[in-house]
């Protein structure tokens, strides 16, 4: 019951902050004209021009503008388009503006029709609607963004549709220094493209990497930067991109010269250490009941992840600031942020140095190439210095053990240290032996004649893929990963069954979980072209084998690389004589990965063993091809095949052509 009460007492929290964030939005949007710092772009709206036959929607102008030379940052955006066919249209009728209205206002300008020559006005201020762009809580989060959204009525194939809208204000949390990006390319090209920047006379301002030339004027208080570009080219979009990677051109800005800055900004944000008698009561729990400092870190860790539930309400200052580590543990839940202070707060008291260490979950590879500024970071974790090592620790991740030998690593590749002189981003080292491993152990035992066909398989998961598992079965349970274990099987052998209760064995000091199944076989073999035929494959290792749809590329493309595989199947006959095989083993070595299968004969069986490591998480597009044929050579080699005479018990040796080629076309199948 009262867990209850408590439910309904939090969603009356989250319903009535949604309420007020539409009341504060309704009252943060007004209807006026640009403002007066804002230089108006004026293009030909000729309708008759060229239209490539690919696209949807024509983009005749895009104009971004940012005036960051007053204390609160202004953004001002215009979008001129045209849809050429009736599927342009579903793109073009709704045009939506987001924004925060705890700290930002919007100001929509025009929204307007042109249609044979004559334009008309289709902004109708109380036909916008405001929706709470957290209704859905799908990110276990709370923001405080709002979407204005206006429906157009009566678009039509060939109307030019131009809408103009500014934001102004921005988190106050972010301080003094300003920073943003303007997007040069889409996924289609835009005829005009016009950008402008207004920074404070002599402001450095850092601009990165970017290539693209720019114009500078200045005032006696006003540096002006403008960029225009005619008929942008589209970007290729391709499948399987890294996370990293980006085909999408951009120019980022930032007042921030250097890392150090960021650093100086962070600081600040992290120095609450607030503990509550409650919290000083668990932790003095901890001091007394266990032994060495080793075991309090993975204690507080195992604390932190499982009973400090994600939830992060990210509203106002809190979007980059944590609330104090009192607050998370009473209310028992918490974002990356709260968890992290929460975590340092608790290592602290057992004396061991710990900070917090902003990274990017998804451009880690990358970071050192980003403009510095607090928006190259989206999440935050735990650097540990502790016995003259470095250990990385993710407060959100859950159901991890192993203590601090054995945990599973994520790599986010380059990290901002919040410490005192911290001046540049540290390079994550993974520590030894940190890669993730599957090793599966395969038994078929084989009573020729007498009954079907036993298979006993040992699944051993390390690392992150025990985590994950240990996660999957808190959420699902036994009985359906029972279940997915026999239906994986029963697309080899369709007439596979259950033979005993599944095992599971979690070993979490060594952070591993062994699984255990049995089942039996009927129909071992299958009659092709006048043989009975056994065909075995590796599936697992087949799944990290992927090429991606667009060969011809410009970019690099993804590849799964975080764990390795070994995976072992024995065949044992009840046979006297030895299995007869055509197949001796193979070795494969490049730059994507390392293979090799080894074949032992035994006197009742025979045993192939895979291992199979990834070297790379990427490819570059020149290495497609050559990827590709690697790939193709190991699929190849991933099957073992034994053929029978019909009415005999005894496999026999494959000895002609076409028995070698009917193997083939079976493993090719698999």
């Amino acid at each position: 019951m009262l867990r209850t009460i408590t439910s309904l007492v939090f969603l009356c929290i989250i319903c009535c902050s949604a309420f007020a964030s539409q009341q504060d939005a309704i009252k943060s949007v007004s209807y006026q004209k640009a403002p007066e710092w804002v230089k108006q772009s004026k293009i030909d709206l000729n309708t008759n021009a060229d239209k490539a036959p690919e696209i949807s929607v024509r983009y005749l102008l895009s104009d971004q503008q940012y005036n960051i030379a007053t204390k609160n940052k202004s953004f001002y955006y215009q979008v001129i388009m045209q849809p050429i066919n009736e599927n342009g249209l579903q793109h073009v009728a709704e045009v939506n503006f987001s924004f925060n209205p705890k700290f930002e206002k919007l100001s929509i300008h025009h929204i307007q029709i042109t249609r044979d020559g004559k334009t008309t006005s289709r902004l109708i201020p109380e036909q916008i609607k405001i929706l709470n762009e957290d209704a859905s809580l799908k990110d276990k989060q709370v923001n405080g963004r709002v979407t204005a959204l206006a429906i157009l009525d009566d678009i039509r194939v060939d109307d030019i549709i131009s809408y103009a809208y500014s934001i102004d204000g921005s988190n106050p949390v972010l301080g003094d220094k300003h920073f943003g990006r303007f997007a040069t390319s889409w996924g289609v090209s835009i005829e005009e493209l016009h950008l402008r920047l207004l920074s404070k006379k002599k402001s450095k301002i850092n601009f990165g990497e970017s290539q693209l030339a720019f114009s500078k004027k200045s005032t006696s208080s006003i540096d002006e930067y403008t960029w225009q570009i005619e008929n942008t080219i589209a970007a290729v979009q391709e499948d399987r991109l890294p996370s990293w990677f980006t085909p999408f051109g951009f120019i980022e800005f930032s007042e921030y010269e250097n890392w150090k800055q960021v650093n100086l900004w962070a600081i600040d944000l992290y120095q609450d250490r607030t503990i509550s008698p409650e919290l000083n009561q668990k932790i003095t729990l901890w001091n007394n009941e266990l032994g060495s400092t080793d075991e309090k870190i993975a204690a507080a860790l195992q604390f932190v992840q499982d009973e400090i539930r994600y939830f992060g309400i990210e509203m106002g200052q809190n979007t980059h600031r944590p609330f104090s580590p009192d607050t998370v543990f009473s209310r028992r839940y918490g974002d990356c942020k709260d968890k992290t202070t929460l975590l340092i707060t608790i290592l602290e008291k057992f004396g061991v140095k710990a900070y917090p260490a902003l990274v990017s979950s998804f451009a880690g590879k990358v970071l050192d190439q980003q403009t510095p500024s607090p928006g190259a970071f989206d999440h935050v974790i735990v650097k540990l210095e502790y016995d003259s090592k470095d250990y990385w620790l993710d407060g959100t991740m859950s159901h991890q053990r192993g203590g601090l030998k054995n945990i599973g690593f994520i790599d986010y590749e380059q990290a901002l240290v919040i410490k005192d002189s911290q001046s540049k981003l540290t390079k994550i080292i993974p520590p030894e032996n940190s890669a993730s491993t599957i090793e599966t152990n395969e038994v078929y035992h084989i009573d020729e004649g007498r009954g079907p066909t036993l298979l006993t398989v040992e699944t051993t998961y390390k690392g992150l893929r025990a985590d994950s598992l240990r996660v999957s079965l808190a959420s699902n349970g036994q009985k359906v990963l029972a279940e997915n274990f026999l239906n994986f099987y029963s697309q080899t052998f369709p007439k596979i069954q259950s033979k005993s209760e599944f095992k599971i064995n979690d070993d979490t000091n060594a952070n591993e979980i062994k699984i255990i199944s049995d089942y039996t076989i009927e129909d071992w073999t299958v009659s092709k072209a006048g043989k009975k035929i056994v065909s075995l494959y590796v599936p697992e290792i087949r799944d990290y084998l992927q090429s991606p749809t667009t060969l011809v590329r410009q970019y690099p493309f993804y590849v799964p690389h975080n764990v390795n595989l070994v995976y072992q199947q024995t065949i044992r006959s009840s046979q006297s004589k030895p299995l007869s095989y055509d197949d001796t083993g193979s070795k494969q070595t490049n730059r994507y990965f390392n293979y090799s299968k080894e074949i032992k004969s035994k006197e009742d069986g025979v045993t192939i063993s895979h291992r199979f490591e990834p070297k790379t998480s990427y490819v570059e597009a020149s290495q497609t091809a050559d990827y590709v044929e690697q790939i193709n050579l190991l699929k190849n080699q991933l099957g073992f095949v034994i053929i029978y005479p019909e009415n005999s018990g005894q496999p026999i040796k494959q000895q002609d052509t076409k028995l070698r080629n009917l193997a083939k076309r079976l493993l090719n199948k698999g």
